[in-house]
C-alpha cells in the first residue's frame, strides 16, 4: 500500500527531473524565458486595453446605485403621500355619507309633513297659521330630525 505509493511517487519525480534536464539541455530555459516574456507583454497590453472599460463600468455602477437610492427615496415619499390622500378620501367619503343620510332624513320629514297636511280637516286649521309660524315650525321639526347639526 504505502510502499507501492512511495515507489510510484519516486518514479514520477524521476520522470519530471528527466524532462527538466532535457529542456535545459535543449536550450529550453531560453524558450521558456521568451514565452514568459511574451505572456507578460500580452498581459500588460490586455490590462491597458481593459482599463478604460473597467473604469467606465465602475462609474456606471456607481451612477446606477445613486439613481436607485434616489428612486427608492421618491418611492417612499410617494407611498406616504398616497396614504395621506387615501385617508382624506376616506374622510370625504364618510362626510358624503353623512350628508346623504341628512338629505334622506329631511326628505322623509317633508314627506311626513306633507302627509299630515293632506289629512282631511286640516285645511281649516292650516289656514289660520301664518307663513312665518309655518316656517318656524318646519325649522323646529328639521332641527329635531337633524339633531341640531344644521347650524353653522
Amino acid at each position: 500500500g504505502a510502499a507501492a505509493r512511495d515507489v510510484e511517487f519516486a518514479g514520477r519525480i524521476g520522470k519530471v527531473e528527466e524532462s527538466v534536464r532535457g529542456v535545459v539541455a535543449a536550450g529550453g530555459v531560453g524558450v521558456l524565458s521568451r514565452t514568459v516574456e511574451k505572456l507578460g507583454v500580452r498581459f500588460r497590453v490586455l490590462r491597458r486595453t481593459l482599463r478604460d472599460p473597467i473604469n467606465q463600468t465602475a462609474t456606471l455602477a456607481q451612477k446606477n446605485s445613486e439613481a436607485t437610492r434616489v428612486l427608492a427615496a421618491k418611492e417612499d415619499f410617494l407611498e406616504k403621500e398616497l396614504g395621506e390622500i387615501q385617508k382624506v378620501l376616506f374622510v370625504m367619503q364618510e362626510q358624503q355619507q353623512k350628508q346623504l343620510e341628512l338629505i334622506l332624513a329631511i326628505g322623509e320629514a317633508r314627506s311626513i309633513l306633507n302627509d299630515k297636511n293632506d289629512l282631511p280637516g286640516e285645511d281649516t286649521a292650516r289656514s289660520s297659521v301664518t307663513p312665518e309660524e309655518e316656517n318656524k315650525q318646519a325649522g323646529i321639526k328639521a332641527e329635531t330630525v337633524t339633531g341640531g347639526n344644521n347650524k353653522p
